[in-house]
């Protein structure tokens, strides 16, 4: 449930900056916000700390980054208080300090930043900068998932299931998993599809499972990965094809997935030695966001 989430500038003077940066645009997005910073526009601060913490259209420089991010917070910005709680728990560009994390967590949650929200029930979860208190990590989750936060969707997705301080309920587990997967949140995504395969909160479905690991699969999701190979090997959901499998579990392995190392040397044995070296291919070039074999092809 460690899923950490970077608020992003939401004022109406970085808009065309995060325009330019959502759609890749890098030197457009330094160059709106330097003109908003110069103006000391909070939201564009945090949007110059963005490119920095990522090397977007500059150098990465995590120093950078968390002096922006302190700009934007020192002006009252939330995503600028969240982010910067972000540097300080994984202690990038400043000194690992999971108490001040946790103060610049608490404040800008309490203001109602969802990324704020769900980073400070992590704190909680696991007992960082806080006592370890799962009732409030409950309290943050839901109120980040209540506003849409897929992380914290996909946290009480997990409680659900597994009863973790709430009723099990698979039922309720099925619809946050649900609503995190819509969002393109892989992990939910991989999970929804087993809750498919085994008809938990739903009705079972192999074609439904198969079309979400699919989807997790194609972000690089280690177990999407893992889950598409199987089903692949044994025809759930899909043509039946050990081409594909054996590609599917290459690739989760090399995702560091170590159930998947095994079933692959198996499906490997089944393979002609061309069989192999055309999938071998198909591993090496493969990046994540890459086309995979679409389910029921």
């Amino acid at each position: 449930m460690l899923n950490l989430m970077y608020a992003s500038p939401v004022w109406a003077d970085a808009a065309n900056g995060m325009i330019a940066y959502k759609r890749g645009d890098f030197r457009t997005a330094l160059r709106e916000f330097q003109a908003g910073a110069a103006k000391h526009e909070a939201a564009s601060y945090n949007g110059l700390a963005l490119l920095y913490e990522h090397g977007a259209g500059v150098p990465h420089d995590d120093s950078q980054a968390a002096d922006w991010f302190r700009k934007a917070a020192e002006l009252g910005d939330l995503a600028g208080v969240s982010n910067l709680g972000t540097m300080y728990l994984a202690g990038r560009g400043v000194p690992q300090d999971y108490k001040v994390a946790f103060d610049l967590f608490l404040k800008a949650a309490t203001l109602g930043d969802s990324s704020a929200q769900n980073n400070l029930a992590i704190l909680y979860h696991s007992g960082w900068g806080t006592p370890k208190d799962e009732g409030r990590a409950l309290f943050w989750y839901r109120k980040a998932a209540d506003q849409g936060s897929a992380p914290a969707q996909y946290a009480l997705a997990q409680m659900y299931a597994f009863g973790n301080e709430v009723q099990k309920d698979d039922a309720q587990a099925f619809d946050w998993y649900q609503k995190s997967a819509a969002q393109g949140f892989a992990p939910a995504q991989s999970d929804l599809g087993i809750l498919y395969i085994v008809g938990r909160g739903v009705p079972p479905d192999d074609a439904k499972a198969a079309s979400w690991f699919h989807a997790a699969a194609t972000q690089g999701h280690p177990s999407g990965l893992l889950n598409l190979g199987q089903a692949y090997l044994t025809g759930r959901g899909v043509r039946q094809d050990y081409s594909i499998a054996f590609v599917m579990t290459s690739l989760a392995t090399n995702a560091g997935n170590n159930r998947a190392a095994p079933l692959r040397d198996k499906i490997a044995a089944q393979l002609t030695a061309a069989q192999l070296t055309a999938a071998n291919a198909l591993v090496a070039a493969w990046r994540p966001g890459a086309p995979l074999p679409e389910p029921g092809t």
